[in-house]
């Protein structure tokens, strides 16, 4: 009866796997026959997002620039600065402490970053990080 159970099982398993193979087979299928279709498009939103990428890193540095010369965070046209705490510490350094102090047998950047935010560490830096922020809606 087990035996029976087992090959029956076996059987579905085998034409479920099959099943799905080839229907990604015809998917697949589909899916190049539809991009070879819509190839111009494709490579047209291609370019394009090359370009808006572009722009938009020659915003930030132009925003940024300003925010050099001016210290203003809100600039022309919905442009923004964010500052930002970035934390910087050597990892060996971070380790050795975290294992004095019973925290860990690894590193767990996530709860030492957090510790060391209220801690005064000496080989923990803070610095600032500074993003040049553009509008989603221009």
């Amino acid at each position: 009866m087990e035996k029976d159970m087992i090959n029956n099982k076996l059987n579905t398993l085998g034409k479920l796997r099959k099943s799905v193979n080839d229907m990604s087979e015809s998917l697949n299928a589909r899916r190049k026959i539809w991009e070879e279709e819509n190839n111009l498009e494709i490579e047209q939103i291609k370019t394009k997002k090359e370009i808006i990428d572009g722009v938009e890193t020659e915003l930030r540095t132009l925003a940024l620039e300003e925010y050099a010369i001016t210290n203003d965070k809100k600039l022309t046209g919905g442009l923004g600065i964010r500052v930002m705490k970035k934390i910087e510490y050597d990892n060996e350094k971070a380790f050795k402490w975290a294992k004095e102090h019973s925290l860990a047998l690894s590193l767990d950047k996530k709860k030492f970053e957090k510790l060391a935010k209220s801690e005064s560490l000496d080989f923990v830096e803070f610095k600032e990080n500074i993003i040049a922020t553009i509008p989603t809606k221009i």
